[in-house]
């Protein structure tokens, strides 16, 4: 008799454990499957952008050299995220890109100085300064997302 219950016990204890199990698995795939569905409509959202800003294909000197045709347009380009509005144009400190809402970037891992990431942004304004005999050219741009 006490195979028996031994055997029961165990398939009892099996049952549970399976069953735990089951259930950390369903609330896992509860809370992962809203964040996926969500990251996918807004992969879908862009992906319309993303195929404009590759077929313009509109570099940093393209936007300086013809802003007209450069403002409102989307672009891919590389940022490493400085400090407050700025970012730099494929790391280059001397490509300035003045972001209009930078609380939406997240600040890329490693080296401030090496990495950059590639984004999705809309070109907003370019601006030419003259003083004297100093001039110079901001160029604006709303991030939209990491793609």
């Amino acid at each position: 008799m006490s195979g028996h219950i031994k055997n029961i016990l165990t398939m009892l204890g099996s049952a549970l454990l399976a069953a735990a199990l089951l259930g950390t698995l369903a609330l896992w795939t509860m809370n992962l499957a809203p964040r996926f569905k969500a990251r996918m409509a807004e992969k879908a959202a862009i992906a319309a952008q993303i195929k404009e800003a590759k077929e313009l294909n509109i570099t940093y000197e393209a936007a300086l050299a013809a802003p007209t045709k450069a403002v409102g347009k989307p672009v891919l380009w590389c940022l490493r995220k400085g400090d407050g509005h700025i970012s730099y144009y494929n790391r280059e400190e001397q490509k300035p890109v003045h972001i209009t809402n930078p609380g939406s970037m997240y600040q890329e891992g490693g080296s401030t100085h090496s990495s950059c990431a590639a984004a999705l942004l809309t070109i907003t304004t370019v601006t030419a300064v003259s003083y004297g005999s100093f001039f110079a050219v901001r160029l604006e741009a709303s991030f939209v997302a990491y793609p």
